[in-house]
């Protein structure tokens, strides 16, 4: 479930920043 709740998470970052996102989400974290 957890892993769910992030691929959403990463998803909708992706959505909403486009081409912004070029960093892994794990680097951020």
């Amino acid at each position: 479930l957890k892993d769910i709740k992030v691929a959403q998470d990463d998803f909708l970052s992706k959505k909403y920043t486009g081409k912004l996102v070029l960093i892994p989400p794990n680097v951020i974290q």
